[in-house]
C-alpha cells in the first residue's frame, strides 16, 4: 500500500526539484498586417483598362459551360451600352433586347427530338433575349493572399425575380480539380426583387458521394435596400483563414482546418464582375424581372498584400 504513493511523492518532488526542464509552450504574437496597395483601378479613365480587365463574351457555350454553368438567360457583351466608364465609375448595365448570337451547339433550350431511351439536343442558332456585362482580371490580375475592396453600388433588383448582380473570385489555376473542388469566394451577390439582403459565400468541394459544392453562407441584412448607395464589399485572405465583409463589418469566417478539400483558397484566384440575369442561382427558381435597364457601378477596386507575410502577386 505504501509503494504507489511514494511513486506519486518521487514524481511530484522531481518537478519541483527540476523546474524548467520540460518544453515551455511558445507564444508567436503576430503584428497586424502591414497592408500594401498592389493592385487597383478607380475607373478615372474614358474605357475600361483592358490591360487590367479582360471582357468574357457569349453565353459560355465557347468555354463548354453554357449559361457559364448557371443556365442563365443574358448574353455578355461588351458594348458601351453593357459596359462603360462615366464620371469615375465602372457601369455595367443589363437591359432587355433581343440578340440573335448565331451560336449553334447542344443545349437546353434548343429543338428536341425523341430518341429511343428519351430526348437528345439538336443544334441550332439560339436568341436571347437580355444583354448584359461580366469582366475579369484572370491572368492580368491574380493573387494568392490579401485584402480585397470593392466600392460598389448595386442594382435596385426591380419587379420581379432575375437580377443578380455578383462581386466574386475563381481560381486561376485549378490546381486541387475542377469546380468547386479548387473553391469559389463571393464577396457579394444579391437576388432581385429585394435587394436588403446581401449573400457572403465559400464554396469548396463535399467529397464523393456528395452532392458536390458545400457552402457556407452569411447574410447582410440592410434596412430598405443595399442599392440605396455605395457601399465597401470586403474581403480579408489569409493561409489560416477568409472573412467577408460589408462596409467593414465580418459577417463570415471560414477557417483552414488542414483539409484542401474543405479549405481550398490556397492558391491564385482572381476577380470578376458581372450582372447575371436568371439562373438556377436565383431564389426561387422562377424568373419575373420585367424592369429594364439593372446597373451596377463600381468606384473602385482596391487589393492589398501584407508585405511581411507570404502574399504572392
Amino acid at each position: 500500500m505504501k509503494w504507489p504513493i511514494m511513486v506519486v511523492a518521487a514524481a511530484f518532488s522531481h518537478c519541483i526539484q527540476n523546474p524548467g526542464t520540460g518544453p515551455k509552450p511558445q507564444t508567436v504574437v503576430m503584428p497586424p498586417p502591414d497592408w500594401q496597395l498592389v493592385w487597383s483601378d478607380e475607373f478615372d479613365g474614358d474605357k475600361l483598362d483592358t490591360a487590367k480587365w479582360s471582357y468574357q463574351i457569349a453565353h459560355g457555350c465557347e468555354l463548354g459551360i453554357c449559361g457559364w454553368g448557371n443556365n442563365e438567360l443574358e448574353y455578355y457583351t461588351d458594348r458601351p451600352k453593357n459596359i462603360r466608364l462615366e464620371e469615375g465609375n465602372l457601369i455595367l448595365q443589363a437591359h432587355l433586347e433581343t440578340v440573335d448570337s448565331g451560336i449553334t451547339n447542344l443545349y437546353p433550350g434548343f429543338d428536341t427530338i425523341p430518341i429511343e431511351g428519351g430526348y437528345k439536343w439538336t443544334a441550332k442558332p439560339d436568341t436571347f433575349k437580355h444583354t448584359s456585362a461580366r469582366i475579369t482580371t484572370a491572368g492580368k490580375g491574380d493573387w494568392k493572399f490579401g485584402k480585397i475592396e470593392v466600392r460598389a453600388k448595386i442594382p435596385e433588383g426591380g419587379d420581379g425575380r432575375g437580377c443578380w448582380p455578383a462581386i466574386w473570385m475563381l481560381p486561376t489555376a485549378n490546381v486541387n480539380g475542377s469546380w468547386p473542388k479548387s473553391g469559389e469566394m463571393d464577396i457579394m451577390e444579391a437576388y432581385g426583387p429585394g435587394m436588403d439582403t446581401v449573400h457572403q459565400t465559400f464554396h469548396w468541394w463535399g467529397g464523393e458521394g456528395t452532392k458536390g459544392s458545400y457552402v457556407q453562407t452569411a447574410l447582410a441584412f440592410h434596412p430598405g435596400s443595399w442599392a440605396d448607395d455605395f457601399h465597401v464589399y470586403g474581403l480579408v485572405w489569409t493561409r489560416d483563414k477568409v472573412t467577408a465583409s460589408v462596409d467593414g463589418q465580418v459577417y463570415v469566417t471560414r477557417k483552414n482546418n488542414g483539409s484542401v478539400r474543405q479549405y481550398p483558397y490556397i492558391e491564385k484566384f482572381h476577380l470578376l464582375l458581372n450582372i447575371a440575369i436568371g439562373g438556377g442561382a436565383v431564389r426561387g427558381g422562377t424568373f419575373g424581372l420585367t424592369e429594364f435597364p439593372q446597373t451596377m457601378k463600381v468606384d473602385y477596386v482596391r487589393i492589398y498584400q501584407d508585405k511581411n507575410q507570404d502574399s504572392i502577386y
